[in-house]
């Protein structure tokens, strides 16, 4: 199938989606959203801030803060560094807030959940590929954004 690579996209998002959702005890709303829930960096600064209160200064939600989302996004960041996530696994700020490579930042959110796994820190991501559906038009548009994006998928099953 042609959107073959769009579904499996998907499955990671959602995988990656139900992981944070765990964690911070929240709804992330729709899995075809989610790359634009984390834009502003506020999941990842609340879900750093989880595991490492005083990395995280202040978390800036407001949406005229714009300016100031980028500082989220640093702290998640830094909260990588701190636990020694292997920098293998980091993404770009713009890669996120420019939305420039959101599936190394979906990657990056899988490195994440197995390091904390391992460590007994967090829960396990779900493998979740075969296992839930997206409507042709979900795939149709991720597939889309793909090809438009010019972006490779990482190799999620290494992680």
């Amino acid at each position: 199938r042609e959107t073959l690579q769009a579904y499996e996209y998907l499955c990671h998002i959602e995988e990656a989606k139900e992981w944070i959702e765990a964690i911070l005890e929240i709804d992330m709303g729709p899995t075809t959203q989610v790359e634009t829930e984390l834009k502003n960096g506020v999941y990842l600064a609340k879900l750093a801030k989880s595991f490492e209160p005083n990395i995280v200064k202040k978390i800036f939600e407001a949406p005229n803060l714009q300016y100031r989302h980028t500082d989220n996004i640093y702290f998640f960041l830094a909260f990588l560094r701190k636990i020694g996530l292997p920098e293998v696994f980091y993404f770009e700020t713009i890669d996120l807030y420019e939305s420039k490579n959101m599936p190394r930042v979906i990657y990056c959110i899988h490195a994440l959940g197995h390091y904390l796994f391992d460590k007994g820190q967090a829960p396990a991501l779900r493998n979740l590929l075969g296992k839930i559906d997206f409507t042709s038009d979900e795939l149709d548009e991720k597939q889309r954004q793909l090809d438009e994006a010019g972006t490779l998928l990482p190799e999620f099953s290494t992680v």
